[in-house]
């Protein structure tokens, strides 16, 4: 695991080197955490750029926090200050009054002032958080205009309300960036894993078609990031998989779901996938294996599923995609390569298709025409030809596509329309309209949705299609609306 981590870390010092080392190239988060873990068990290993370029991750970090607390700090002493001459006024104004009308004029004038001044210092604060808390640059606005709905106050609040228009719903509750999501097949239930190992369940209280998603639980088990999870058909299991080397199963019939943890993979779990007839659940990891998971009872909770291995190779298995017939098994590999396999015969269909150059993050099938997509750690976006009956089966189609700056994180299709949203490290949600691709062949064209500060590391689309829920830096899911 240590040489693996090397090899990448070796290449991320490379494009540093090339970016002439730009900030934007340094590592963070989970990355360098792991970085800072090898550092102490293994300095004595690591060449001298390795150490420095570690060192230089962690000072930019530390930069990156004393920014935060020094924003922080102007807000909360500007407030403060608006909040103490807001109260010195007041007294002030109350004393004159008393003396005399005259008075009482100007101390009513002194609160106007007062009033009108706090106003816009909140306003000033929402544009200046606009980009960093959206939640919060709203609030701000709202209360500006409230205490005076002056022309600035409004324009705040506007201001916020239209900077992400499609931006219908914020889930906060975890406490470290949100790295995996998921939808039940029915809709109704949502669960996002986060970097810190927990998993938030949500249920959908909505009404007339609007999102209104109630936290039901935590599920505590994993003790590293959770990188996959995936819902039964039915709803009723959820299996989740981390940098643990763990695979849970939670039973979410009871009241209060209960996790059966499977200790199986040598290694980190990168992807799950259930059988689109529930009846298998497909793990696939750093140990270069691919399990195939069987209930031993009526469910998979009911004890230790069996399992039995379709491959075992070198290469780490870091994304796994069923055909939305189920007849299909897609896996991509560390090393850019893609294999499918006939799932009913459990045979390989193609072992290795070549395209990419690095690891292969995430894969989805297009369910209205069998068409694989395919996001790889090189930036790029290859689609494959998967219809059996194609003379062009298992050949990219057309060729790859680029839009974002840095890995794929995710890729995830629109179940109603001809559209495909991908994810990046570069903080881009870009939308790929590919009508006149299907049809003509002709290069699919991309919009970027929203951009943020830091990685999108999660994606998933209702199964209607209509809200679309991402993860990543802020501790919080965003749901957007597709409609």
């Amino acid at each position: 695991a240590f040489r693996t981590w090397q090899e990448g870390l070796r290449a991320a010092i490379q494009q540093w080197e090339q970016a002439g080392q730009d900030e934007g190239a340094l590592l963070r988060g989970v990355p360098l955490s792991q970085a800072e873990s090898w550092l102490e068990e293994r300095e004595n290993e690591l060449s001298s750029i390795e150490i420095e370029y570690i060192q230089a991750s962690r000072a930019w970090r530390s930069r990156r926090q004393a920014d935060r607390e020094r924003l922080r700090r102007r807000i909360s002493m500007g407030l403060g200050i608006g909040l103490v001459l807001t109260l010195i006024l007041a007294v002030f104004a109350g004393l004159q009054w008393r003396s005399s009308q005259q008075a009482q004029i100007a101390a009513e004038n002194e609160r106007d002032l007062t009033r009108i001044s706090l106003s816009r210092l909140l306003a000033s604060q929402a544009q200046l958080l606009i980009n960093e808390d959206t939640d919060l640059a709203h609030l701000l606005s709202i209360e500006a205009v409230n205490i005076d709905p002056s022309v600035e106050a409004r324009s705040s609040l506007l201001a916020t309300l239209t900077h992400n228009p499609q931006l219908a719903s914020v889930l906060h509750g975890h406490q470290d960036e949100v790295t995996s999501v998921a939808f039940s097949l029915d809709g109704r239930r949502l669960a996002t894993g986060s970097a810190d190992g927990v998993i938030i369940l949500w249920e959908d209280a909505g009404v007339s078609g609007y999102p209104i998603l109630v936290e039901r639980g935590k599920l505590t088990g994993h003790k590293d990031r959770v990188t996959s999870l995936a819902f039964n058909p039915d709803g009723s299991t959820l299996a989740s998989g981390g940098f643990d080397e763990l695979i849970y199963i939670w039973d979410l019939t009871a009241n209060e779901p209960k996790g059966l943890a499977i200790e199986e993979h040598r290694g980190n779990i990168w992807s799950l996938a259930f059988s689109p007839d529930g009846r298998t659940l497909v793990s696939g990891g750093e140990d270069g294996r691919i399990l195939l998971w069987e209930p031993t009872g009526n469910t998979f909770t009911s004890g230790q599923p069996d399992f039995k291995t379709l491959v075992y190779g070198d290469e780490t298995v870091s994304s796994l995609a069923f055909s939305p017939d189920g007849l299909i098994l897609a896996a991509g590999l560390g090393d850019g390569s893609l294999s499918m396999w006939d799932f009913m015969r459990l045979e390989p269909i193609v072992e290795q298709l070549e395209g990419h150059q690095r690891l292969i993050r995430t894969l989805a099938f297009d369910p209205g025409s069998n068409i694989l997509a395919s996001g790889s750690q090189d930036g790029q976006i290859i689609f494959w030809d998967t219809r059996r009956d194609s003379a062009s089966f298992g050949e990219p189609l057309g060729a790859p596509q680029e839009g974002h700056e840095d890995w794929i994180t995710n890729l995830a299709f629109n179940p109603n329309s001809g559209e495909l949203i991908s994810t990046g490290k570069d903080g881009r949600v870009l939308l790929w309209d590919l009508t006149t691709f299907f049809q003509t062949g002709r290069p699919p064209s991309s919009q970027v949705l929203t951009e943020q500060r830091g990685p999108v590391w999660s994606l998933a689309y209702s199964p209607d299609g209509r809200w679309l829920v991402t993860g990543g830096e802020g501790h919080r899911a965003l749901v957007w609306d597709q409609s």
